[in-house]
């Protein structure tokens, strides 16, 4: 679509689209790492299953876990990069197969 006005500008779609994957990938990484060694380093999976006491500590790191479960932030990054891809196909789709008849 981009690349039949100009090449160029659907090289830089591309390469924006892949960057903006590849950040948004690094950014859940370095968060969902953070989180496990978090939850490895107090032994909180153990300890609440034991029904330790917990110190407040721990309990702002359980607090922080279970926000980010439950953020709605994820699902909206999720939902746009799925409705990218999807619009993305459906337009590579047509223009490839249907736009040259």
């Amino acid at each position: 679509m981009l690349a039949d006005l100009n090449p160029i500008f659907g090289k830089i779609a591309w390469y924006l689209g892949v960057v903006g994957f590849l950040i948004f990938f690094i950014y859940k990484f370095k968060v969902d790492h953070s989180r496990a060694k978090a939850v490895r380093e107090k032994m909180l999976i153990e300890r609440v299953k034991k029904n330790d006491k917990l110190s407040p500590e721990d309990l702002g790191v359980i607090s922080s876990l279970l926000c980010g479960i439950t953020s709605n932030k994820d699902r909206i990054n999720y939902f746009v990069i799925f409705a990218s891809s999807i619009v993305a196909i459906l337009a590579a789709v047509y223009f490839d197969f249907f736009r040259g008849r």
